[in-house]
């Protein structure tokens, strides 16, 4: 895994008033910068503005370029990165956002970028703008020409120049040093010259990092035994003389033997597990503040997207500690210094695996390479300084993906809070009036218009506003919600009592989130009278808690369900939502109600006598549904088999409607139609 020791995506980047050549206690090279982290985040424009040479750049990572300014914005997780380009006198050149911007880095001269996103290598050409894609995984370079050098971890090959080129051992680095490439795998160093490969250093035990400067290369050796770390920096102008400058030590912090945990996986339905939490990991009943709650909306500008994790608030260079033992399958930042993140897997596996991911790390503190064990308790970084807003933070996730190495392509799994056995939290969540002095809002399924409490009628879909905290003043998103029924004048008869939504669905934010807006759009309300927001300064939540249908997942066909009234009996009637928190707190609240179908001066006399056509009947599976009368709406349609079984049960708001029960056997089957103006049944002939 690349670690950037040379162009450090730092926040800011100055000339160099001096230097050294020295690694850290975790074994990293650190060359010696002059570094102005005087930046500033603008409030009411959700963005970031760096000062350089009297210069106001946008941006919260900065790069000298060979003649001027490269600089990255990332708001929050995952968010899409912005890239800017900027010449010497700050004037903007070129801007695009990009899925993801990981591990950035640039040419010796500093006339090409490159940096990996979703799959693929993108090098930009700073003079032209052009860009490239190549297929790769983490493993890059690029040369003064714009030439790419990538790996392949799968076979362990390499291509450069139109040649490939196959190593013995895992590919861990690749590095230009006067234009020529330095391959490194785990255990030693070749030379690519003229189309050739030449072996030129074996290391003793473990290949960790290189750097190049002033015309020479370093790197460093690790050996590892029972109390920890052992890492050695030397130093070559040639490749004839290796000079040690340098050794570190770096003991492990463990409650346990170095071993690797094995567990059972059932393919997508991974079981939760106990764990403690990331941060203050030895210590009981922790009062750990919670700054984002997993599956919480947030929005830091386009696209609204929700939270895949959980952020455990701490201190700047606060240890990280591993919460479970696993193999390391991918080290790498998402944009700049402040995103660097390490995933640990549960098993040794090229195939699918879960593990946890720990996100906004220093990355000189990571001890570990990718392939590297680590014990349950050990330390894997500590948390870098955030900012803004004292939210120094850990981003903490279950996360599950494919692959000998990861990527940062993942899909986020289990919300991980609820396991956490070390927490305290006795804070119950709070509901708030949804609209005006309503408890809850009432919205119609159909055109989205809001009625009162005191006149319910039709498909109606129910709105909470409710949040939790945990140990802070943030406000979260609660853990699981249900809703229920029952007439105002007797508590004990529940008519119906149904699950909403548990926040704890798989998340593919990492990957397309394609499944991720399906979750939002179907969990939150984002009209103007009932806006779901959530970032540094906003946070409310708006949960459409009847967009279900009763079981613990999401899917499309929770958008078309709502809360349909005419299966009631007109009269009054408690609608109440319960709470619950990742730490089983409780909380409930209830609105009367009064429903009032067949009170709303709808002509009863002309139920049962609308017209309906089933075209064609009988049909292949998918048939239309007509409605003579244009006011017709508002209707539920549920589909019967012979045996009285309900396959499918929808709302339906238009006079004309295709029915699809094609998935199903075929046969006879019934359709009950209720609404307003209809309460009929009809045959349908599946062939």
């Amino acid at each position: 895994m690349m670690k950037k020791a040379v162009f450090l995506l730092l926040i800011f980047m100055f000339p160099f008033f001096s230097f050294s050549q020295k690694i850290n206690n975790c074994g990293h090279i650190i060359i010696e910068t002059y570094t102005d982290k005087s930046f500033k985040y603008i409030e009411n424009k959700n963005t970031y503005q760096v000062i350089v040479n009297n210069m106001v750049l946008e941006g919260n990572s900065l790069l000298e370029t060979t003649n001027g300014y490269l600089t990255i914005t990332n708001l929050e997780e995952n968010v899409p990165s912005k890239i800017r380009l900027y010449n010497a006198n700050g004037e903007l050149l070129f801007i695009k956002d990009y899925k993801q911007v990981i591990n950035l880095i640039t040419s010796e001269n500093k006339y090409y970028v490159a940096f990996y996103n979703a799959g693929y290598l993108t090098v930009l050409n700073i003079q032209s703008l052009k860009e490239f894609k190549y297929a790769s995984s983490l493993i890059f370079n690029i040369d003064n020409d714009g030439n790419p050098a990538y790996g392949n971890n799968i076979d362990n090959t390499l291509f450069y120049k139109n040649t490939n080129y196959k190593f013995e051992n895992q590919l861990s680095k690749l590095l230009f040093f006067n234009d020529k490439l330095i391959v490194f795998t785990t255990d030693k160093m070749y030379l690519i010259e003229n189309g050739v490969s030449q072996l030129v250093y074996t290391f003793n035990s473990r290949f960790f990092d290189a750097a190049v400067y002033n015309n020479k290369l370093y790197f460093v050796n690790r050996i590892e035994n029972k109390e920890g770390f052992i890492f050695t920096l030397f130093e070559t102008a040639n490749f004839n003389e290796f000079v040690e400058l340098q050794k570190e030590n770096y003991n492990f912090n463990s409650i346990s033997e170095p071993s690797l945990i094995y567990d059972t996986l059932k393919n997508k339905g991974y079981l939760h597990e106990p764990i403690r939490g990331p941060i203050r990991y030895n210590e009981n009943n922790v009062q750990y503040p919670i700054g984002n709650s997993y599956a919480e909306i947030q929005d830091y500008g386009s696209p609204q997207y929700l939270h895949p994790g959980v952020d455990f608030l701490g201190n700047p260079n606060e240890n990280v500690y591993a919460v479970k033992a696993g193999v390391v399958k991918a080290i790498l930042t998402t944009s700049g210094s402040l995103h660097w993140r390490i995933a640990i897997s549960n098993n040794a596996t090229s195939g699918e695996s879960v593990g946890y991911l720990y996100a906004h790390t220093n990355q000189y503190s990571i001890p570990y390479l990718v392939g590297d064990i680590v014990s349950q308790g050990s330390v894997v970084g500590t948390l870098v300084e955030w900012p803004i807003y004292n939210f120094t933070h850990c981003h903490f996730a279950r996360i599950q993906a494919s692959g000998a190495t990861w990527d940062g392509n993942w899909w986020t799994i289990n919300n991980p809070l609820i396991d956490v056995t070390n927490i305290v939290d006795n804070t119950t969540p709070v509901f708030m009036n949804a609209i005006g002095s309503n408890k809850f809002a009432i919205r119609k399924k159909a055109n989205g218009s809001y009625i009162q409490p005191d006149s319910v009628y039709g498909n109606v879909e129910f709105i909470t506003k409710i949040y939790d905290q945990v140990n802070s003043t943030w406000k979260l998103d609660v853990y699981k919600l249900r809703y229920s029924m029952h007439p105002f004048d007797n508590a004990n008869n529940i008519i119906f009592d149904n699950l909403a939504f548990t926040y704890d669905m798989p998340l593919d934010e990492y990957i397309t989130n394609n499944y991720t807006t399906l979750c939002l759009n179907t969990i939150y309300s984002r009209d103007v009278s009932c806006f779901s927001i959530g970032n540094y300064d906003d946070r409310d939540y708006y949960q459409i808690v009847t967009n279900s249908n009763g079981d613990d997942s999401i899917s499309s066909a929770d958008q078309l369900c709502s809360f349909n009234t005419v299966l009631y009996p007109d009269g009054q009637y408690y609608f109440k939502v319960t709470a619950w928190d990742a730490s089983n707190n409780v909380k409930s609240d209830s609105m009367l109600i009064h429903i009032k179908n067949h009170s709303n001066k709808i002509d009863e006399s002309a139920l049962n006598k609308a017209i309906v056509s089933i075209f064609p009947n009988p049909n292949h599976g998918k048939f239309n549904l007509i409605f003579s009368d244009k006011t017709m709406n508002d209707v539920s349609i549920s589909i019967i088999d012979v045996l009285g079984n309900v396959v499918s049960e929808k709302s339906y708001n238009s006079i004309n409607n295709m029915i699809d029960i094609s998935k199903q056997p075929k046969g006879i089957y019934f359709l009950k139609i209720k609404g307003l103006q209809i309460n009929k049944t009809f045959k349908v002939v599946y062939n």
